[in-house]
């Protein structure tokens, strides 16, 4: 599925810079329903450590931002419409008597990572959307079920644009939609994750 990135600026430079700088903490706070780092802000902390305003600034402000990214947040969670690069291992996963679907996604994840994230998509308009109400995932354990899987931004405390909420699940679980007036709908979570080359792995084989 092709996927574009949604730029927040361009490389500054001394006589106009953009308000944000393209950048993987950036993308993530986007991701997430949150106002990107600005150029402004980024100022004022040089400012506060006494690094002169003179015209190799900029260079001063994208090793910030080089900086930023290597120590700060990973980038992952971001939906496939925020990335840069073709997304593979992109799953629909059909719900009956809907015209929505679930949407799982690596969101940046290696397969080793053995999760995916996952939202709701509108595949009449081929958009993703929030959560409706009363929609709701449960991962089905062998006990019984677990508590409805919380969204991204709600462990976050915040309340996401419409279209940004996402979900994390690990992989190889089966879960259970809850919906309005239907009967809860099973699914399975698939997994990416592959031997390495020249690695053998045995299987159970049911003997009675």
């Amino acid at each position: 599925m092709p996927a574009s990135r949604q730029s927040h600026g361009s490389q500054p430079n001394p006589d106009l810079e953009p308000e944000y700088p393209t950048s993987v903490v950036n993308d993530v706070l986007v991701a997430a329903g949150l106002p990107p780092i600005t150029y402004a802000e980024i100022h004022q902390v040089l400012d506060a450590e006494g690094i002169p305003r003179e015209e190799r600034r900029h260079q001063v402000i994208q090793a910030f931002v080089t900086n930023m990214d290597q120590t700060g947040l990973a980038p992952i969670g971001l939906k496939p419409e925020a990335t840069s690069q073709r997304e593979t291992d992109i799953f629909m996963v059909s719900i009956p008597q809907d015209h929505l679907c679930i949407r799982l996604f690596p969101g940046g994840t290696r397969p080793e990572a053995g999760m995916f994230f996952f939202d709701f998509y509108d595949a009449r308009r081929q958009v993703a959307v929030n959560a409706p109400p009363g929609y709701a995932v449960t991962i089905v354990w062998p006990g019984g079920l677990a508590g409805p899987i919380t969204s991204v931004e709600a462990t976050m405390g915040v309340t996401p644009d419409e279209g940004l909420e996402k979900f994390a699940v690990v992989e190889r679980v089966r879960c259970s939609l809850a919906r309005p007036r239907q009967e809860p709908y099973l699914f399975d979570i698939p997994s990416r994750t592959r031997p390495e080359a020249g690695v053998q792995v045995g299987q159970a084989v049911r003997i009675q």
